[in-house]
């Protein structure tokens, strides 16, 4: 399901005296409808085969509701401004991705609600606190590197590897956990000669795992640069082409605050990708500190690596 498919169904619908509605598509087994109701405001429904577990009698945010609706046994989700209709877009084939096979209807229902749960705070239009510059560029770097590693045309992962694997919002020990590896990814500028550690443990490796440092140049540029909304469309437009999940982004987002109408206010931070280079923490005499390698007196560590020292321990390294 594409969003281009979703917006020629869309144009053949019309407002009524009544919702109108058309079945997704054939191959989608819950019966998953779009419609336009009779104030013209853009629908999703899920038709059920008895009260779903979870009641929701009505349910609404600021741009979203969802309504069960007993006499029909369906569950009505209505975008309620006409702005989010693009994500709601998204929402919808988010949704789809995670129910088309299903043929339990209860299994479906439990999907559909817990997506809508998920998605839901997407659509408010409530303001977060603004985020420094220093932690867009951060936040910036770990998406850049979720993008790298989706394009990739000989991957070293699954889509859902790659979904289950960014925990840098969640403040875990590394950016990425994949089974075998983890990546800490550091953004500098290209001009920067180092790259801030921020403690003893942040190069630490998990037991039986690799460890690589992720160094990534970027440079300001208004003119050919691009901004975090657009690196995060990437990313979504990537996962819907090959029907992964956007909701992982989703989820990291407004773990730093950030919701949809928050992305516009950063597009003055527009960034130009120049280098990413790999790292092997791992390797003999690379320079990292540990925990206990440290005076038990001293109680916190941050430091700088000079990464132009670090020819020997490279793995991987390629101009953008």
């Amino acid at each position: 399901m594409q969003a281009f498919e979703l917006n020629e169904k869309w144009n053949s619908l019309y407002v009524g005296k009544a919702i109108k509605i058309l079945r997704i598509d054939s191959i989608c087994r819950p019966d998953l409808f779009i419609g336009v109701d009779s104030e013209g405001q853009r629908c999703l429904t899920l038709k059920v085969s008895d009260i779903p577990d979870i009641y929701c009698e009505k349910s609404e945010l600021s741009n979203l509701s969802i309504e069960y609706f007993a006499q029909d046994k369906r569950i009505v989700i209505r975008v309620l401004n006409e702005y989010f209709w693009d994500l709601f877009n998204d929402f919808i084939i988010s949704i789809y991705n995670k129910i088309y096979d299903i043929v339990n209807v209860d299994e479906a229902v439990s999907e559909f609600l817990k997506t809508f749960n998920r998605w839901g705070d997407f659509f408010d239009d409530k303001k977060g606190t603004k985020l420094s510059e220093e932690t867009i560029i951060g936040l910036f770097g770990e998406l850049y590197l979720i993008n790298y590693l989706l394009n990739q045309k000989d991957p070293h992962f699954s889509i859902s590897e790659i979904e289950n694997s960014w925990v840098g919002p969640y403040d875990k020990g590394h950016d990425f956990e994949f089974p075998n590896i983890e990546y800490e990814v550091k953004t500098k500028s290209s001009r920067n000669l180092d790259v801030n550690i921020a403690s003893e443990y942040q190069l630490q490796e998990e037991l039986g795992k690799d460890l690589q440092l992720v160094v990534i140049d970027l440079d300001k540029d208004y003119i050919e640069g691009i901004s975090i909304k657009k690196i995060i469309m990437l990313i979504k437009d990537k996962l819907l082409e090959v029907g992964g999940d956007f909701l992982f982004i989703i989820d990291g987002l407004k773990q730093k605050n950030i919701n949809f109408n928050d992305l516009e206010e950063y597009d003055n931070f527009r960034y130009k990708a120049e280098k990413i280079i790999f790292y092997d923490c791992l390797a003999d005499g690379f320079p990292r500190l540990f925990r206990e390698s440290l005076s038990p007196y001293i109680r916190k560590v941050r430091y700088q690596i000079r990464v132009s020292k670090l020819a020997e321990f490279i793995k991987l390294e390629k101009d953008l």
